[in-house]
């Protein structure tokens, strides 16, 4: 594969794009919060809607408070009726607080109210909590969960990857790559308390399908030498994809674009977010030929 300007081998972990929208929760728990991957009730929809990512504990805090962890996924194995998770154990709201008694704390504010929590322990063990719920004053959650909100938000447009030659290639023939329906305008996503998440176009990363690996190109949206490969073998036989009947090499292309966040319009660093920000996956069929010389004899 040739590139003009940085090569980089490095395969790249894959970031989970999140496409709910993310909301805060306020209530006062029992006691220090028990981790950050969760999902928990809107008190104001009633709905289980908001995802916060991290294994490390985080307290609600102002906007200048780091908090929150740094992993991806839910902290514990969610079996119904669990819908959200509190450290290891799986837990969900009780639709009547029926025949439960209140918290024994009085109420943070005149109109909050209280729910039932129920988790549910490794042994199956159900344990209950009367929590406050006061819609009207939720903490700020933790920068790391408002900068998986923020990504979140992000609308990344889907491109199609594009070859050259169109139709087929040749073995040692550089075959240019490029990324059709792309632009080089940053994309933005906020979360609901002003820290915004700045993607900026970054690379292409591009597999050609024929095992040589992938590689970091520059980003290219129209047709540009700037990223090629001269493939060495013939797609016949080996090549997964199809093309006008032949076999091709199932090539493939990842937009991806680099992050950084802003909150009330000043550059920010989050310990724990992730650096970047990968689009959908586009693919291609490159149809590769074996070049053949014909030797003519004179008379």
């Amino acid at each position: 594969m040739t590139t003009t300007g940085r090569r980089r081998w490095l395969p790249l972990h894959a970031l989970t794009a999140l496409t709910c929208a993310l909301f805060w929760v306020a209530f006062a728990p029992t006691g220090p919060a028990q981790a950050d991957d969760c999902l928990v009730l809107d008190p104001v929809t009633g709905q289980i809607t908001y995802v916060c990512n991290g294994d490390e504990p985080g307290e609600p805090g102002g906007p200048g408070d780091e908090g929150g962890g740094g992993s991806n996924g839910p902290s514990c194995d969610l079996k119904p009726p669990g819908t959200f998770c509190v450290g290891p154990n799986s837990c969900y709201w009780r639709d009547s607080v029926v025949p439960f008694a209140p918290p024994k704390s009085p109420p943070p504010t005149p109109d909050a109210e209280w729910k039932v929590r129920v988790c549910i322990g490794a042994n199956l063990a159900e344990s209950f909590d009367a929590i406050w719920i006061d819609p009207a004053n939720p903490p700020t959650p933790p920068l790391i969960d408002q900068a998986w909100t923020a990504i979140g938000q992000l609308a990344p447009p889907v491109g199609e990857l594009s070859v050259n030659p169109t139709t087929r290639s040749l073995v040692s023939l550089p075959t240019w790559f490029w990324a059709d329906g792309l632009s080089g305008d940053d994309l933005t996503g906020s979360s609901a308390f002003g820290l915004v998440a700045i993607a900026t176009p970054d690379y292409i990363e591009v597999d050609p399908g024929d095992g040589s690996g992938a590689v970091q190109c520059p980003w290219t949206t129209a047709q540009s030498d700037t990223c090629s490969h001269a493939y060495e073998r013939s797609s016949a036989t080996r090549g997964r994809a199809s093309v006008d009947g032949h076999d091709a090499y199932a090539a493939s292309g990842t937009p991806v674009w680099s992050l950084a966040f802003e909150l009330n319009g000043n550059p920010i660093n989050i310990p724990g977010a992730p650096p970047e920000f990968r689009g959908q996956t586009m693919d291609a069929g490159v149809w590769v030929a074996e070049s053949q010389a014909v030797v003519t004899s004179r008379r």
